[in-house]
């Protein structure tokens, strides 16, 4: 019968410990739900939310619309990038044609600034509110799904980013998103 030194079973126990902790700490962030009441919504997403606010500049090859600021959410998890992000628009571009027109103005000038491929666009709703679920193929492999909808003078933007596109992910994303005291 043999007898294990201290530090063997030191080290047997560290070795334990990690065994027994791999799984707990390899585990995916846990998803929540992210509330923005300024914003108006809320949606279920891994890991914990940088905001941001950016501006950007929105025109077509007619018509420019000027700088806009668009509020970021942006969680990572699960192999992704999630954001939702808000603006609102300027009363030209709601003036400028239904809201089919004006969430393929704003999907084609983001759409725009990125080398990819087209792969679907459709109509959708959220409620009485209509939107736009566009698939692109960036040229470095990440697929990036896009839903927006426009919501009175305000444009949401749902955009999940992944290498390996998992349907179920972004579908969980996507489908969780809700409008506050709507």
């Amino acid at each position: 019968m043999s007898r294990w030194t201290k530090g063997e079973l030191l080290g047997l126990l560290g070795l334990a410990i990690l065994l027994v902790a791999l799984p707990v700490m390899a585990q995916p962030p846990a998803w929540h739900q992210v509330t923005c009441s300024d914003g108006g919504f809320s949606v279920m997403a891994p890991g914990t939310p940088v905001v941001k606010t950016r501006r950007f500049e929105l025109k077509t090859s007619a018509n420019a619309y000027g700088v806009l600021a668009r509020k970021e959410y942006i969680m990572k998890g699960d192999g992704c990038v999630f954001r939702v992000s808000y603006c609102d628009l300027p009363d030209d571009l709601l003036q400028s044609g239904g809201p089919a027109h004006i969430l393929g103005v704003i999907a084609d000038a983001r759409l725009r600034r990125v080398r990819s491929e087209p792969v679907s666009r459709s109509g959708i709703s959220l409620g009485p509110h209509e939107g736009l679920d566009v698939v692109h193929r960036l040229t470095n492999g990440v697929t990036l799904n896009l839903r927006m909808y426009l919501v009175g003078n305000r444009c949401y933007e749902l955009m999940v980013a992944q290498r390996n596109p998992r349907p179920a992910v972004v579908s969980r994303f996507m489908d969780s998103f809700k409008l506050l005291g709507k």
